[in-house]
């Protein structure tokens, strides 16, 4: 997340910084698939979007697996 941090700052970007609950959560996709879906807008307006969540690099691989 730094890389893409630092990107944005010497870009000059602005940087939406959200956090999602859990992963295997409900909201977690729904929230997920809005930002994905809506990435092409932000791009449009030089906007980078970052989430986060308190799980670990195994609970996030596990979740991305199931999909």
């Amino acid at each position: 997340m730094a890389g893409k941090f630092e990107e944005a700052l010497n870009n000059q970007q602005k940087v939406i910084l959200f956090w999602y609950p859990k992963d295997f959560t409900f909201v977690c996709p729904t929230e997920l698939h809005a930002f994905q879906a809506a990435l092409p807008d932000f791009e449009k307006r030089n906007t980078i979007v970052i989430g986060a969540s308190c799980d670990t690099n195994e609970v996030h691989f596990a979740w991305l697996n199931t999909a």
